[in-house]
């Protein structure tokens, strides 16, 4: 089985970055090919498969289970809204990728 690296960061699904990204770990994950080096879940509440969840007001384990089930990513964050919160776009705008862009030129 050759290990595989998850999708970008900046993936965007339905305005939302990142949420590819980790729905990608636990595709991999659960398939045996995640690459050495990727953090997968929620033990620490700074790594961003944390972060994106609480966003999200979902329970990791359980959105790894819906995921695991099937379906788009674009299904998939539905899920999310449905069981969870689904933030605004004023929410949502500060996470683009163009906003992140802009910031880390700021930071640099």
């Amino acid at each position: 089985m050759q290990d595989q690296t998850p999708c970008t960061d900046y993936q965007k699904t339905k305005g939302l970055i990142y949420f590819a990204r980790m729905l990608d770990k636990i595709r991999l994950n659960a398939a045996g090919k995640l690459a050495p080096g990727y953090f997968c879940g929620v033990e620490d509440p700074t790594f961003f498969d944390a972060r994106c969840t609480r966003f999200l007001g979902v329970n990791y384990d359980e959105l790894a289970r819906r995921t695991l089930q099937g379906g788009s990513d674009e299904e998939i964050l539905e899920w999310c809204f449905a069981n969870g919160r689904k933030p605004s776009e004023e929410e949502i705008a500060p996470f683009s990728p163009n906003a992140v862009g802009a910031m880390k030129a700021v930071l640099t």
